[in-house]
């Protein structure tokens, strides 16, 4: 469960996998909470390391947009005996 306390800091509990409430999912840019569709957002649009971030409704403000960087996965074969990759 979580919940937004009274400095709008996002409080999150322990794990509870019976919880709707702490069930988010990636749509985009964006991180969504699947019980009340509110969204992952840096209070105050802060840019400081340490910001806090708490659920508020999507207003598409930078503040509640979120980069995935892709990274490119290689798999390489290794020969025990040289230690050479393939």
């Amino acid at each position: 469960m979580y919940f937004v306390s009274a400095n709008n800091t996002l409080v999150v509990n322990p794990y509870n996998p019976n919880s709707q409430a702490q069930r988010w999912q990636r749509k985009g840019h964006k991180i969504v909470n699947r019980y009340d569709n509110t969204v992952l957002d840096v209070a105050g649009s802060n840019t400081k390391p340490g910001a806090r971030v708490c659920a508020w409704e999507w207003h598409g403000g930078k503040n509640q947009k979120w980069d995935f960087p892709t990274f490119k996965v290689c798999a390489h074969s290794a020969d025990m005996g040289t230690g050479n990759l393939y």
